[in-house]
């Protein structure tokens, strides 16, 4: 709940935080959000982070009907919502390959889908917990959404100006997204792209008000990296390939610039994001020793008692249940591949490869947002290094069928994504 300074509730402090009526209240919202945005992920192929929505929703629901909540159970229940509709983006960007696949799945496997979410949200938590410090502590990233979940709580908290202010922005936004989304009455992006010198050049705006507001938390510095990442790549890299290669036969030339995009430079990106994140966590990496070997010591060398804000699970708790997952996601490959060597290997590929792209995705959180956070570009990645494993074992050493390596290939895949 601090912005890198003073916690709103002292540290000396410790009212209320996790509760019966939170944990009641957190996953009934949390299923509702979760739900929502796997609809919407499976319609629009796109997600959105429900954390500040959840901390609106939390705030009206639990102080509707108690009158003694802290502001910490507020976070707590909002957290819980934001992280279950998280959750559902690793699912519905892998599972449902399943069903296509020859010889695999008729329809979504409950039971399968469960365990796949369990291992991969627990060990993603796990992951979580041991760079919370290094984040947050030893970084200081902004956490753009963090910062205004904190706002909305604050407000609710305090009342007056700053949650009228609150109530304003969720009407203006509500309005505007009602007649932009409900009624088609605006259009959400303005775009153009015209010929010239050969080729073609776009020029495009995204109208939304989100989008506005993240780049106003986050500041000048952060977000012309984002729009520098735009103009390479709809400014450069789009014309370069239709230059080369051709512009195909889409209707217009904004549906050309978006083909390419999708089917070409978007890996670029996704190339760009891993390279990007291995050498942040290259960069990073005495201060992720550090930061992880302070809190392995934190508790073990000292009597004294820990601030609230500094306590953390013990790490060797955490490795142990790490091990525990890794072990258990063996045994759920092994079950449904009949192969112990890929098992064994997508148990070792997945514990290297979660996190890492757990760390990767918790800096880009920190840096732009969670909305912003690239989930299928990850997702991309991860596929692309899974199927270069499950060919490597599966297929040259094992010579597995196309089937089993397909559903090894997702199944590996799908865990790490969540």
């Amino acid at each position: 709940m601090s912005v890198h300074g003073e916690p709103y509730i002292p540290a000396s402090q410790s009212p209320l935080e996790l509760t019966t009526r939170v944990i009641v209240v957190g996953i009934l919202l949390g299923i509702l959000m979760t739900a929502a945005n796997a609809y919407l992920g499976l319609y629009a192929g796109m997600t959105v982070s429900a954390s500040i929505p959840a901390a609106v929703m939390s705030m009206i629901i639990l102080r509707s009907l108690f009158k003694d909540v802290s502001i910490l159970e507020n976070n707590a229940v909002q957290t819980m919502a934001s992280a279950g509709e998280s959750l559902a983006a690793g699912i519905i960007f892998t599972v449902p390959a399943l069903l296509v696949i020859p010889n695999v799945w008729d329809e979504i496997q409950l039971v399968e889908t469960t365990i796949i979410a369990l291992l991969g949200g627990l060990l993603g938590t796990m992951f979580t917990i041991a760079l919370r410090r290094l984040f947050i502590v030893e970084e200081a990233l902004p956490y753009p959404e963090g910062v205004a979940c904190r706002e909305v709580l604050v407000a609710g908290e305090e009342g007056g100006e700053g949650a009228q202010a609150i109530i304003y922005a969720l009407g203006i936004g509500a309005i505007y997204g009602l007649v932009q989304k409900g009624f088609e009455a605006t259009k959400h992006s303005v775009e153009a792209a015209t010929s010239f010198l050969g080729t073609r050049i776009y020029a495009g705006m995204d109208l939304s008000v989100a989008l506005l507001s993240v780049g106003f938390i986050v500041g000048i510095r952060i977000a012309s990296f984002i729009f520098l990442g735009g103009m390479i790549g709809f400014g450069l890299l789009v014309p370069m390939y239709g230059l080369i290669n051709g512009w195909g036969s889409a209707g217009s030339s904004v549906e050309s610039f978006d083909i390419i995009w999708r089917q070409q430079v978007r890996y670029v990106g996704v190339g760009a994001m891993v390279l990007g994140g291995l050498y942040t966590l290259w960069s990073m990496r005495k201060t992720i020793i550090t930061g992880i070997s302070k809190a392995i010591r934190t508790k073990s060398s000292t009597d004294e008692e820990l601030l609230r804000t500094e306590i953390d699970l013990p790490m060797n708790k955490v490795f142990i249940f790490c091990g525990i997952l890794v072990i258990l996601t063996v045994l759920f490959y092994w079950s449904k591949t009949g192969s112990l060597i890929l098992a064994l290997a997508g148990g070792l590929f997945l514990a290297v490869t979660a996190f890492f792209f757990a760390a990767v995705a918790g800096y880009i959180a920190g840096v732009v947002g969670s909305s912003n956070s690239p989930v299928s570009g990850m997702t991309i990645a991860t596929l692309l290094f899974t199927v270069v494993l499950v060919l490597l074992i599966g297929d040259g050493l094992l010579n597995l069928d196309t089937s089993t390596l397909m559903l090894a290939t997702v199944l590996i895949a799908s865990i790490v994504a969540s």
